[in-house]
């Protein structure tokens, strides 16, 4: 779904300066976009396949750090 720059920073506690400048840098590589509501600028990803991609890098990452884990 869409989400201002507040929302996301809210959802994932950090500074609306961090999440706008992040949201910035996905814009220009084509990941995000938006759109003007009144005064306020909505994101959303550009193609859902990101969704999946994330995911899947995610799972990665956690069944790395399992096995890393000290038994």
């Amino acid at each position: 779904g869409e989400c201002s720059v507040s929302e996301l920073a809210e959802a994932i506690g950090a500074s609306l300066a961090n999440v706008s400048q992040h949201l910035g840098v996905l814009r220009h590589a084509g990941l995000v976009d938006t759109r003007r509501v009144a005064t306020s600028i909505r994101y959303r990803l550009t193609d859902p396949m990101i969704i999946e991609a994330c995911e899947a890098v995610d799972r990665v990452v956690l069944g790395r750090l399992q096995l890393s884990e000290p038994r």
